[in-house]
C-alpha cells in the first residue's frame, strides 16, 4: 500500500453506523474538494513521471 506524503486527510473513507456508507469527501466543501482533487492529480502525475523512468 502506497501512503500519500501530504498527510491522511479526507481521504480516509469510513463508512457511518447509520447503515449508509458515506466517505468523508461527501462532506467536503466544494473548495476542499478542488483542494483534494488537485493533491490526488499532483501526486498521479509524480507516480508516472516514477513509473515512466524506469
Amino acid at each position: 500500500m502506497i501512503k500519500d506524503p501530504g498527510g491522511t486527510g479526507p481521504e480516509t473513507v469510513a463508512p457511518s453506523p447509520g447503515g449508509t456508507a458515506k466517505s468523508k469527501l461527501d462532506t467536503l466543501s466544494k473548495d476542499d474538494l478542488i483542494k483534494f482533487a488537485k493533491k490526488q492529480m499532483a501526486a498521479m502525475q509524480k507516480m508516472k513521471g516514477k513509473c515512466a523512468g524506469r
